[in-house]
């Protein structure tokens, strides 16, 4: 038989061909690396608490679930998987179905109107202020009823938690003739320190004062009986603290600012010093000469350092830090000054207010060698004898004993609008929503097919139309949605640009990081991403979660805290154990008790090595999940260890940091405490929670619950995100 080459080339090319498919189909089926090192962990728990008998549930709660349908796993390159694209036009706005169909989606509930808070001899604020410029806007109120009791509102230190959104008595306090911040003074002459909410006491080396004025580090300055001036601080080690003579004699006045203290002598020399404690000489004063031989009557200090400084003859003149004085004219009829980071007031002879908050250079330059013009009278003010400024809050008092107050309410301090709200509040109702999200500045409501926020004023703000959303995703601070499509939207710039992360199965899930956003595809495909969000909108890194051992169960939470961590629907909790390329090993953390529901406690509000989060067992038993990290020279962290620490708890579900028991009671157990119980039957359709801080991650620690039940009521509990400012005085009252 003839022997054919040309077939012969054929049937070897055909075999060849076999052998390299199936070579690669083998090696496709075999590809895991069991070579990565095991995590240390530590069992837990620490402790053994009995476990009880559940009762039958009574609140109930509606969730809202996503169906996956399983697909082949696509072998690609990460980035080829995703899009960012700049939205279309079918989400953007129609402000007409706006102006027709938002009725229903919120109507607020009028607040009870609290009494006048009267009676009031003096008022006065605390020198708190925010250094760094982060937004923090501190405060804190006082008020000298004509009976001598003390009431205070506000934030009192930075170390402790008490604080008030209305006057609230200080008890503890014999009856007091001065207030100066967390000072005051008896009728005997005895100087008591209020303690920042906690018991008050007398400084016993503080007697026989007739004066006191505090500045912005706590150090206190007396003029007592005899004419001598002394200055005290506080010490960690002695409540009595530590006290300092002046070698001033014959003072008659004595003045502080938020680094300095003034002191006028009986002939009118004027004196100034640092009062800082840490001071090395805290009795180096210089003496301060106003022009054209003038002596020094009283002296008003800002907290911006500004100095208004009122002469024997009824002139003002400004004080500047290169030591020069400036006549300031218009100040001619004023008997007082103060002033903060965003205004300039004054107090007439006639009772009325003045204001020069358009002087922004006055304001905010120290070395500004300008004066005050364009002085504007401040409406509804009349009959005020007394004027006080406090970082970013005015008060003024009256002559009938009342109260007024604007600027800051961020922490109570205004007296007249709750900040914070330890007992379930409603805020409002609304009908046809389909989800929440809760916010530092408002709320966010899900309708069938547009999204809008409730903002800081309460005033409904149309966001999108056209998507029916299933989740909010903030990223760096700005709002994203996940559609039920399975895209994500993400806007930027005040909602000005939009764009849309799609990728080549839908997104069902997603998380925010600490700077990217975790993703779970349908088919449990996990990854992290980062995005250009601000400049050049694209993505900049795709990162993909793989499983050691591979995965068995369902992906159903995941959360990035100090690591990033995913939870599984047997259970398990697994970590970030190496970074291998474009790849995060996940390998799950051992001696844990099987995980039922679990959530993030964020380092935003708690400490990061530390409590990472709350998790219940199938036995309703609460757990916190603790994290310590070790490090070698180049900050890498070479070593995890997890304990899980039986709380004592028991929860059907979490909310934050917050149990929700089959009973329906709610507890908040962290740095405010909350607690509060459902009424029997009633039942959550929606709720969510925020532990964040403001102005790009500085400014105030806040956290809420929101919880809509299914009669539509929203309930507030926490920090209020509502009415943090007023522009206009208006006044305090007692709640």
């Amino acid at each position: 038989m003839k022997f054919n080459n040309r077939y012969y080339v054929y049937t070897v090319m055909l075999l060849l061909l076999i052998i390299i498919i199936y070579t690669i189909s083998f090696n496709n089926g075999n590809s895991s690396d069991t070579s990565l090192e095991p995590m240390q962990t530590v069992e837990a728990p620490q402790q053994t608490i009995p476990v009880e008998q559940i009762p039958t549930p009574q609140p109930t709660i509606t969730v809202n679930a996503v169906e996956e349908k399983p697909i082949p796993v696509v072998s690609q390159p990460n980035t080829d998987l995703f899009t960012y694209t700049a939205c279309e036009e079918d989400i953007k706005f129609n402000q007409a179905l706006a102006q027709s169909n938002n009725k229903d989606i919120f109507q607020p509930t009028a607040l009870a109107e609290g009494k006048e808070f009267s009676n009031v001899r003096a008022i006065s604020t605390s020198k708190m202020t925010d250094g760094a410029g982060y937004g923090f806007k501190y405060g804190t109120s006082f008020a000298l009823q004509k009976g001598g009791s003390i009431h205070a509102w506000g934030l009192r230190s930075f170390e402790t938690s008490t604080i008030a959104s209305f006057p609230k008595l200080v008890i503890g306090l014999p009856a007091m003739v001065q207030t100066e911040g967390e000072f005051a003074l008896s009728k005997e002459g005895q100087v008591w320190l209020l303690n920042n909410g906690e018991k008050p006491y007398a400084i016993q080396a503080l007697d026989h004062v007739k004066m006191l004025r505090q500045d912005g580090s706590g150090t206190l300055i007396v003029l007592k009986t005899d004419q001598t001036v002394w200055a005290w601080h506080r010490l960690e080690e002695n409540p009595q603290g530590q006290l300092v003579q002046f070698s001033i004699k014959q003072a008659k006045q004595i003045y502080a600012g938020l680094n300095t203290f003034y002191v006028i002598q009986v002939n009118g020399t004027l004196w100034e010093t640092a009062s800082s404690w840490n001071n090395t000489d805290l009795d180096d004063f210089k003496q301060m000469e106003l022009p054209q031989t003038v002596k020094a009557v009283q002296v008003d200090s800002l907290f911006n350092n500004k100095v208004f400084i009122k002469s024997d003859i009824g002139d003002w003149y400004e004080y500047n830090l290169e030591s020069k004085f400036t006549k300031v004219e218009i100040l001619k009829d004023m008997v007082k000054i103060a002033g903060n980071y965003s205004n300039i007031i004054a107090l007439k002879k006639d009772g009325t207010v003045w204001s020069w908050d358009d002087q922004s250079e006055l304001m905010f330059n120290e070395g500004y060698t300008g004066v005050l013009t364009k002085a504007a009278q401040l409406q509804g003010i009349k009959d005020a004898i007394d004027i006080q400024a406090g970082s970013d809050h005015f008060l003024v008092l009256t002559s009938e004993g009342k109260v007024l107050s604007w600027g800051s309410n961020m922490y109570g301090q205004l007296g007249r609008m709750p900040f914070y709200y330890d007992k379930l509040t409603t805020i409002g109702t609304t009908k046809g929503i389909e989800g929440i999200a809760a916010a530092w500045d408002g709320l966010y409501l899900f309708g069938k097919n547009d999204v809008w926020m409730l903002n800081e004023t309460q005033q409904l703000v149309p966001i999108m139309q056209g998507k029916a959303i299933i989740k909010m995703v903030s990223l760096a601070g700005e709002p994203g949605f996940l559609t039920n499509m399975g895209e994500y939207i993400l806007f930027s710039s005040g909602l000005t640009v939009c764009h849309v992360l799609r990728a080549n199965t839908p997104i069902v899930d997603m998380e925010e990081g600490s700077t990217e956003l975790l993703i779970k595809l349908q088919g449990n495909q996990i990854f992290a991403i980062n995005l250009d969000n601000y400049d050049k909108y694209q993505i900049t890194e795709v990162k993909k979660l793989t499983f050691e051992p591979k995965l068995t169960s369902n992906v159903n939470m995941m959360m990035t805290n100090v690591l990033p961590f995913v939870f599984t629907d047997k259970g398990e909790m697994y970590v970030q154990d190496q970074i291998k390329g474009d790849e995060w090993v996940m390998k799950p953390i051992t001696g844990l008790p099987q995980i039922k529901e679990a959530s993030a406690i964020y380092g935003s509000f708690y400490d990061h090595d530390g409590n990472i989060a709350k998790v219940i067992d199938p036995a309703g038993e609460v757990y916190n999940i603790n994290i310590t990290l070790e490090r070698n020279e180049n900050s890498e962290i070479t070593t995890k260890l997890f304990k899980s620490i039986k709380t004592g708890e028991r929860a059907e579900h979490l909310l934050g940091a917050m149990t929700i028991s089959d009973q329906g009671e709610l507890q908040e157990q962290e740095r405010f405490r909350l607690q509060d119980q459902l009424k029997a039957g009633e039942q959550i359709s929606f709720m969510s929670s925020i532990y964040a801080i403001a102005s790009g991650g500085e400014g105030q620690s806040t956290f809420h619950h929101v919880l809509v039940m299914q009669d539509g009521r929203i309930q507030w509990l926490g920090f209020s995100s509502f009415f943090h400012d007023f522009a206009q005085p208006d006044l305090v009252v007692s709640g």
